[in-house]
């Protein structure tokens, strides 16, 4: 869950343009994995490429499930920027 909530903060600042709903979209993903402030501190650091082994270890279902949740986060905002999909390509 950690490699999640990291690489969703990655796609949030992807693009340089913290929207709301990107905002609303990551507390609820927070609410759902029972990710407290102290925890979330402590995942920053983790870099990309620990995140993505991460997932890639995942189960096919927990993986496609993660893919889900990255999709839905690049586009919450109505748009897919570039380097947004580009982060989404990489997993």
């Amino acid at each position: 869950k950690y490699a999640i909530i990291n690489m969703l903060t990655m796609i949030i600042e992807a693009d340089a343009i913290v929207h709301p709903k990107e905002v609303e979209f990551m507390d609820s993903i927070l609410v759902d994995f029972s990710i407290t402030t102290i925890d979330y501190e402590h995942m920053e650091n983790m870099d990309m490429q620990l995140c993505l082994t991460t997932i890639k270890e995942m189960t096919p279902d927990n993986q496609e499930i993660a893919k889900n949740i990255f999709s839905t986060m690049a586009s919450i905002d109505g748009y897919i920027d570039p380097r947004e999909k580009e982060l989404l390509e990489s997993m």
